[in-house]
């Protein structure tokens, strides 16, 4: 879910080493990543090996029909496993909250996303009220994009993920324009999630622990990675019982 074309060089080193240790195990996987297929058509496949999904897909959609390996955690000031939010704004905008966002513009990768969109929505009825909205929603299809909008002036504000938001930092010239206005509640990472045909996903978890404790300092600096939690399915419950609270609001219903 970060792979950046600026970090695939170490998104690779890292598959490599999870392929070539299940294989040590017997289990079967491809040389290269899939790049080249929609995201549920990947997550639903049912010969999927491992992949990473978005937490809010995994409690909407995918959760009872695969099996969760478990979370990787990443560099962040959080507990481990865990992630957030940033809601960004350019730096020469006044606003010091979220009262104003009756007459701003939020940018969105997705109304499926997690960090993207429900992040906000929960952080926006925490703060101001059940009855918030934006005058205007633009959907992106990605945090970068949602970055680039809001310094360029098309948008006002954006949820980015914290992963998202330390790349962008890295790599994205736009996030520089930006500040950060405010942090969301943390949630459980993006899971990694397997077929729920067969019996590996131990052994997949394993491999993945094996795999990032093997990462040399500067792959696993350029990933921001930096362990891995052996999550349960019901770690993921906060996700869906905050949509399930937001689904009924302006916020939500607009762009439904």
């Amino acid at each position: 879910m970060y792979d950046w074309p600026e970090i695939r060089p170490a998104t690779d080193r890292f598959w490599t080493e999870i392929r070539n240790r299940l294989a040590d195990r017997g289990i079967n996987a491809p040389k290269n990543l899939t790049r080249d297929r929609p995201e549920m058509e990947t997550w639903t496949d049912p010969e999927l090996v491992v992949a990473q999904s978005c937490g809010l897909p995994y409690v909407l959609d995918l959760r009872p029909d695969v099996t969760l390996v478990g979370t990787p955690a990443y560099d962040l000031v959080c507990d481990t496993g865990n992630y957030f939010s940033v809601i960004v704004v350019r730096k020469g905008a006044k606003k010091s909250d979220l009262s104003s966002v009756h007459r701003s513009c939020f940018a969105y990768n997705s109304h499926r996303s997690q960090s993207g969109f429900a992040a906000f929505g929960h952080a926006l009825t925490a703060s101001v009220s059940s009855d918030a909205a934006p005058a205007r929603y633009l959907c992106t299809r990605s945090h970068r994009q949602s970055v680039r909008a809001v310094a360029g002036g098309s948008a006002d504000l954006a949820s980015i993920d914290a992963v998202s938001w330390e790349l962008a930092l890295r790599h994205e010239p736009a996030a520089a324009a930006l500040r950060v206005l405010m942090r969301t509640s943390p949630a459980p990472g993006l899971p990694l999630i397997s077929a729920s045909s067969g019996d590996r996903a131990d052994a997949v978890a394993e491999v993945v622990e094996e795999a990032i404790a093997a990462l040399d300092p500067n792959t696993r600096q350029s990933l921001l990675i930096t362990g891995f939690v052996r999550s349960r399915p019901s770690d993921y419950d906060v996700i869906a019982e905050r949509y399930a609270a937001l689904s009924t609001t302006p916020f939500f219903t607009a762009v439904q």
